[in-house]
């Protein structure tokens, strides 16, 4: 629990909401995306998110305004994000 509450300090901690469960379901329709890979990417997009670290997309992609990052890939570099 110390460090979920730990996490919530340092990053914002979005709610779900029928519009984002709305919006996963049409990733799924117009993109292919697995629907819970939707639902990140859907909330990320309506809450003004630019950039989501993940090892679970196509490193690169941009969906819609959002990029999608995989920050274990070999040429990851923490300084592309500034």
């Amino acid at each position: 629990m110390e460090q979920i509450d730990r996490f919530q300090t340092l990053w914002p901690v979005f709610s779900l909401t029928p519009l984002i469960v709305t919006e996963a379901a049409r990733a799924v329709r117009d993109y292919q995306l697995a629907y819970y890979d939707a639902q990140i990417w859907a909330t990320a997009r309506l809450n003004g998110v630019a950039i989501v670290l993940s090892e679970d997309f196509q490193t690169g992609r941009t969906l819609e305004g959002v990029q999608f990052i995989n920050p274990f890939a070999d040429d990851f570099r923490l300084e592309m994000l500034f």
